[in-house]
């Protein structure tokens, strides 16, 4: 069986990319809607201190511009 982002940090609980994970997926409703990680990735709560390590970000797109 697959292991929701909870039960993954529960098991190592030393990790602390797991415990982020964890923690922004109980936030977001714990897996109660099937988009929980759509959820995440949108997620406006800019005063969370986890705002920023939230999992599931899309990645910057690189504007072409390497010459900085």
């Amino acid at each position: 069986p697959r292991l929701d982002p909870i039960a993954k940090a529960k098991a190592n609980p030393k990790s602390l990319r797991l415990a982020v994970t964890a923690k922004c997926f109980e936030c977001m409703g714990g897996g109660e809607d099937t988009g929980t990680r759509k959820l995440i990735r949108a997620c406006t709560s800019s005063n969370c201190p986890l705002h920023t390590l939230r999992p599931y970000q899309a990645k910057e797109k690189d504007d072409g511009d390497s010459n900085d």
